[in-house]
């Protein structure tokens, strides 16, 4: 079998996911300093393909392909870079290796170079800039991320004049260009697309998978839209992410009226939560009779810690 054939059938395993049989012949083809292999190992070191993941050997294998030119690779690099994976973190040149990928044609490096100019990250922050990245990409390629992007611009008034009308019409595109983004966003304001099939439990399932895992900032929509439609376990889980500064900003107090919320609605849980902040005033002024009450409101319905606590503050 020649070599090109191998390379091909080495692909295949891994677009079917059987990365475990063809993670011999990539290693084996990287050590020679096939450009191709090397992303491709530093890709399954950086996700966990058929390896654990490694992320200084991911970093060593995209720097290596970036330096051949590989697009791929040099949008990698920035990830390591950005994420402190394999690297120290180093923004700045982070934005750099999205920059010089994004030239090059990386779809993904440009939408993330765009990100950057959004968010301040590694680079001054310029919503004009951004915004021209995300118009260029949806004149392009119908990037349904970017529509999106557009949308919130003109929601937001970021890059461009504020106008609901405009924001609306351009969510609607994204909408219609399969943007989950978009579909969420609909969601958040109470407005549910005819698309969207999902039920709160599903919402619910999808923020709280993407918050036990690496991606908390990701979860946040996801929760919010969950408790807005009355799921109180996402109540609970975005009182974790505000006090922790898990995927937002830490803040005790964001945290906090979750946690009122959720009382409001009867959630045990957050009543006795709410009672220990109130007794040591993280993110709420400090009163022991309010804390007590919710003691009492939890303990009454069965919370064991709840009833305990009640005891504790009140000496009886």
């Amino acid at each position: 079998m020649d070599q090109e054939t191998v390379w091909k059938d080495t692909q295949h395993l891994v677009e079917i996911r059987r990365y475990a049989e063809a993670l011999p012949v990539v290693r084996k083809w990287a050590k020679k300093g096939h450009r191709e292999a090397l992303t491709l190992l530093g890709k399954m070191a950086y996700f966990g393909w058929g390896m654990k993941k490694d992320d200084a050997l991911a970093y060593d294998s995209f720097y290596k392909a970036a330096i051949d030119l590989d697009v791929e690779a040099v949008y990698m690099v920035g990830r390591c870079l950005e994420e402190g994976r394999g690297v120290p973190k180093d923004l700045p040149k982070a934005f750099e290796y999205y920059a010089a990928a994004a030239i090059r044609g990386s779809v993904d490096a440009q939408l993330r170079e765009a990100i950057c100019h959004e968010e301040g990250i590694g680079t001054e922050p310029n919503d004009q800039k951004a915004l021209s990245l995300y118009v260029d990409l949806t004149k392009r390629l119908q990037h349904p991320y970017a529509t999106f992007r557009i949308g919130m611009a003109y929601l937001n008034g970021k890059g461009v004049t504020k106008s609901p009308e405009n924001a609306f019409s351009w969510l609607n595109k994204a909408l219609a260009l399969g943007s989950v983004d978009a579909m969420n966003q609909f969601r958040l304001i109470g407005t549910k697309s005819k698309r969207d099939e999902r039920t709160t439990q599903d919402i619910f399932a999808i923020g709280a998978d993407l918050f036990a895992g690496e991606r908390p900032k990701d979860a946040i929509a996801y929760l919010q839209i969950a408790a807005n439609e009355g799921e109180l376990r996402a109540f609970l889980l975005l009182d974790d992410a505000y006090r922790e500064g898990r995927g937002v900003p830490r803040s005790p107090e964001s945290a906090v009226s979750w946690l009122q919320k959720a009382a409001v609605l009867g959630d045990p849980e957050a009543m006795h939560r709410l009672g220990r902040r109130l007794e040591t005033g993280e993110g709420i002024p400090s009163s022991f009779p309010s804390a007590a009450k919710w003691y009492a409101e939890a303990a009454r319905r069965g919370h064991v810690a709840a009833q305990s606590d009640l005891k504790g503050i009140r000496g009886y």
